[in-house]
């Protein structure tokens, strides 16, 4: 396996009882790649992103992060994997309803024993950068709007600075000045921190900057352009 590559998915499959949802996927990403994924509803675009941040278990094939195979690793070592490299944002922003706007962006610092007062001073910064102001930090998410949590979703995703960022329609509930906000901080974090970006969308805008495309259909990734 070349070392020099952040992301290999090889021979990737994904299968249940009724249906192949992942059918012999191969790609590989260096660290700093940025990808975008499109395709229709059912696809298997969420299903790899999963797999991808073990999140779900593999049929047949393997994924490997630095070199290092990810297939038989237990839930333990998939947890530590994800914690330390990886932030996922999801379609929908499944916050915590028992914890304030702060805390919860804080959360992935709190837990790798951050200290409380700089993980709410970096929190802060990074909500700040999402486009959000003083004047929520303290509400519970409840009272926000949709697009409101679903920027809080994402500075949560960013603020521990992961090596890889994984995105499932991040500017699915967001307008069109939000969604440009949102990508712009992808650029700023791949260029800043050299961070790898995979980012599945229906956002038009999103798909022409990345410089990585593909395309999932019935199962199969498809690269359509690459421009590195």
């Amino acid at each position: 396996m070349n070392k020099n590559l952040f992301i290999s998915c090889i021979n990737l499959c994904k299968n249940t009882k009724n249906n192949n949802i992942l059918k012999n996927i191969n790609f590989s990403l260096k660290q700093g790649n940025m990808m975008v994924i499109i395709g229709s509803s059912g696809s298997g675009k969420s299903t790899l992103l999963h797999i991808i941040a073990g999140l779900d278990s593999i049929s047949s094939g393997d994924i490997f992060f630095n070199g290092i195979s990810i297939k038989n690793m237990n839930q333990d070592q998939l947890s530590c994997l994800r914690k330390n490299n990886i932030g996922f944002i999801y379609q929908f922003h499944y916050l915590l309803f028992d914890f304030s706007c702060l805390e919860n962006v804080a959360l992935p610092l709190l837990i790798k024993k951050e200290k409380k007062s700089i993980a709410y001073e970096k929190s802060i910064k990074m909500l700040h950068q999402v486009g959000l102001k003083d004047n929520i930090f303290h509400k519970n998410p409840s009272s926000l709007s949709g697009g409101e949590r679903q920027r809080i979703a994402i500075a949560r995703a960013l603020v521990s600075k992961p090596k890889l960022i994984i995105a499932d329609e991040p500017t699915g509930n967001l307008d069109e000045i939000n969604s440009r906000l949102v990508l712009d901080l992808f650029l700023k974090f791949n260029k800043k921190y050299n961070t790898t970006v995979i980012v599945v969308t229906h956002h038009i805008q999103i798909f022409k900057v990345f410089p990585i495309q593909a395309e999932m259909n019935q199962g199969n990734l498809l690269l359509k352009n690459i421009i590195l």
